[in-house]
């Protein structure tokens, strides 16, 4: 399970429970569930302003939670497999793996546009992306290959014109 945490708690991503748990950050102690959706196995969680963002690994969506009424507010259709996330200059960058019963085919990040939730692009990217980091105007996605024949590799994404600007050979899988 995944998770994320602001200066008071900590969001941790409960796939079983298909829900958020709440902790507070200083004594550890549970808060609260904050549900998400009904068998979606919950993969990973990022807070952005008043918000949680969710992957929904099994129904290929993004949940949005309120922080203020601690409910689902709204979900959007992304591609298969969702897992890792990633916030940055009001965008949510999604990491569709394709799925294992696919062979990873048609791997992808979506870019939501956070203001109005809705999916601005969809980048192509190497096989099976899990995870992703912004840093210095660069989205940095890891792509752990398909675990025999298509070694891992770092899709490097320019963050101004979301076009892949490099791709590092890295192997094995990361």
């Amino acid at each position: 399970d995944l998770m994320d945490l602001d200066s008071d708690c900590i969001y941790v991503a409960c796939s079983g429970d298909n829900a958020i748990q709440m902790l507070d950050r200083a004594t550890g102690s549970h808060l609260r569930y904050i549900p998400v959706a009904a068998s979606c196995n919950p993969y990973d969680v990022v807070k952005a302003g008043d918000f949680l963002y969710v992957t929904g690994l099994f129904t290929d969506k993004v949940y949005k939670l309120s922080l203020q009424s601690f409910s689902l507010v709204a979900s959007l259709d992304v591609g298969t497999a969702p897992q890792g996330l990633c916030a940055a200059g009001g965008r949510l960058f999604v990491c569709n793996t394709g799925g294992y019963q696919n062979n990873y085919a048609n791997s992808s990040v979506s870019v939501i546009d956070l203001a109005s939730f809705s999916v601005e692009a969809t980048l192509p990217v190497w096989a099976n992306p899990q995870f992703a980091v912004a840093r210095d105007g660069y989205l940095h996605v890891s792509c752990t290959g398909n675990w025999s024949d298509l070694a891992g590799k770092v899709d490097v994404i320019d963050l101004s014109t979301l076009q892949r600007v490099q791709r590092l050979d890295i192997g094995g899988n990361p």
